[in-house]
């Protein structure tokens, strides 16, 4: 409880003039011994400005960063502004041999408006996904570890989970976080399964949703991954109301070989069309390809994946990522 000064002079008045001890006379009122004493320390010393309400807490944060230091602090990040708070704290105690925290130093920086605020919208999470997963591989899920290497920039580890058993499926360190050289990179050369892509619209080809009883189109070349692609959509394939075998005339692919794929796929009942186009080979491949798509009325290529060297996590084909950055129907790719 406060009491105003006028209250503590009278209790003050009352006790120097009562005939009874003063802890006596204290119990009857109700106030602490050393809370009376207080007052009448202050009493004497000061008068009655002595027995003003002081607020609590100490004058001084003992710990506070003195002004100076604070400045050279901000000096500091002014004259090296591509440092971070943490990377500001670790110079600023190397050099000057005085200690201060990120957190410090990320609150100063604030407080001097030198914070850069993020230059993306925040968009909130849901809680959980609207359709639960209830068996691998129906959902996988991206996620980015970032890390930074002085003197070398920033690296990005991509991980590629399974969102039912939480299994890592595939795990890549790069230097970008762009889609076709990180997450589709990654499931596509790491994974060992096929991977079905949604492209944007704005292709070269007309924008289309999935549809698994549509018509598709196998890009056949006789190579591996290609021969990976169909047959791991056998039951896709079978499922469709037609199915156009497309070989490229170019000295990169082998137009008599797409006989050797209808074969296969009439021992499984399914009776395909063969057409082949002309291309000078390279990227003009896939831009034939697709070209080629959009006039049959394709609803899904299926093609395989392709890259130049061992170093396939640097450098996707010449077709490949042609038809990954034009293509506006879904593809199921393999590799």
């Amino acid at each position: 409880m406060r009491y105003p000064i006028s209250e503590k002079l009278e209790i003050i008045r009352l006790l120097e003039r009562s005939h009874l001890p003063v802890r006596r006379s204290l119990d009857k009122l109700g106030i602490a011994k050393t809370t009376f004493y207080r007052w009448y320390d202050r009493y004497l010393a000061f008068g009655l400005s002595g027995l003003e309400g002081r607020t609590s807490g100490p004058g001084r944060v003992w710990n506070r960063i003195p002004d100076d230091v604070r400045q050279q602090i901000v000096d500091l990040a002014l004259d090296e502004p591509e440092l971070s708070p943490r990377e500001l704290a670790v110079r600023f105690t190397d050099t000057k041999g005085y200690f201060v925290s990120e957190a410090s130093v990320y609150r100063l920086l604030k407080a001097h408006d030198l914070i850069t605020s993020p230059a993306f919208v925040v968009i909130k999470a849901a809680d959980e996904f609207r359709d639960k997963t209830t068996a691998p591989n129906q959902l996988w899920q991206t996620d980015f570890t970032y890390l930074k290497v002085i003197g070398w920039g920033w690296f990005y580890l991509s991980t590629i989970l399974d969102d039912y058993s939480r299994y890592i499926i595939a795990w890549k360190l790069c230097t970008t976080m762009k889609a076709d050289d990180v997450t589709l990179n990654a499931a596509l050369f790491d994974t060992g399964r096929p991977v079905l892509v949604a492209p944007p619209a704005g292709g070269d080809a007309p924008s289309k949703p999935f549809s698994a009883d549509g018509h598709v189109a196998v890009s056949w070349n006789g190579s591996a991954p290609t021969a990976r692609a169909v047959g791991s959509a056998m039951g896709l394939i079978a499922k469709t109301d037609k199915v156009t075998v497309l070989t490229a005339a170019s000295d990169q692919t082998s137009a008599p070989r797409a006989p050797e794929l209808a074969a296969y796929l009439e021992w499984h009942r399914i009776v395909p069309e063969i057409r082949t186009f002309t291309s000078d080979g390279g990227p003009s491949i896939g831009k034939a390809l697709l070209a080629e798509c959009s006039s049959l009325g394709v609803d899904l290529l299926m093609m395989g994946a392709y890259a130049h060297s061992r170093v396939r996590q640097l450098i996707l084909g010449g077709l490949t990522r042609h038809v990954l950055e034009h293509a506006a129907l879904p593809l199921f790719m393999a590799h």
